[in-house]
């Protein structure tokens, strides 16, 4: 039976060292796609030594090489040093590869540190998907239609109740269209005017945030960054218009500027 053995970064546990055990939670965006796979590898092992000093030198190794940021950790065959199917590596990942749980040691009943010394560590990154148009993480829009309708005074008088009277068979009719998208790709561009604004409306509002870059966070740990844009225009018609509603698109074009 072929040994495996851990590898962190620039950091190879020695062979049948270490134990993985690998869990795996889906992300989705909120139209329920797939967006990445959260796995958390949890580590558990023994360090052994024949003397306190070396013990202590082994130590030191273990918990400097998890202070350090890696590119990679995987499962490897001992034998040819290859990667088995185990493997995280920050080209196919939405996330860094994160330490969550430094080098600890849970057990302290026995003879801990008189020859061996057992450990736990806990990983966590977010492995791209890899679906299409996953990278749309959230997005609203509403349409908001006021006016557009007669509009009617209450004229008061000296001896008598108001008397209603109609000011205007017409008003303006105002439209605001406004919305937010969340990209892990970078900010969202926002989606063009509803109306031609020189052949159609007039154009009252048109404001565009862009949100500081935010971390994504999944159970309270980061686990990537996401941009959010915001959008808010305003328009004026001479007459009353039912444009349709919105519908979420499959993706949107982002800038990271």
């Amino acid at each position: 039976m072929a040994q495996l053995r851990l590898r962190y970064g620039g950091y190879i546990h020695p062979d049948s060292e270490a134990a993985v055990r690998i869990e795996r939670a889906v992300q989705r965006t909120d139209a329920g796609q797939i967006h990445g796979i959260l796995e958390t590898w949890v580590i558990t092992g023994r360090l052994e030594a024949d003397t306190q000093t070396e013990m202590t030198t082994k130590i030191q190794a273990l918990e400097a090489a998890y202070r350090q940021q890696a590119d990679v950790i995987s499962l490897q065959f001992a034998d040819t040093g290859t990667d088995t199917a185990h493997v995280m590596q920050i080209g196919n990942m939405l996330s860094p590869i994160e330490v969550i749980q430094p080098p600890s040691y849970p057990i302290g009943e026995g003879p801990q540190y008189a020859g061996y010394r057992d450990y736990q560590i806990v990983i966590q990154g977010l492995v791209d998907a890899g679906q299409i148009n996953a990278d749309l993480l959230a997005w609203e829009e509403t349409i908001e239609i006021s006016g557009g309708y007669p509009r009617d005074v209450l004229v008061q008088t000296l001896n008598t109740p108001p008397i209603r009277q109609r000011a205007a068979l017409f008003t303006p009719c105002i439209v605001r269209q406004f919305g937010s998208a969340t990209s892990n790709l970078g900010w969202p561009i926002p989606p063009p005017y509803r109306f031609n604004v020189f052949t159609e409306a007039v154009l009252l509002e048109n404001a565009v945030q862009k949100r500081g870059d935010q971390g994504k966070f999944v159970n309270g740990r980061r686990v990537g960054t996401i941009y959010t844009s915001t959008w808010s225009y305003a328009f004026g018609l001479p007459f009353l218009v039912n444009p349709p509603g919105s519908r979420r698109p499959l993706a949107m074009p982002t800038s990271l500027t």
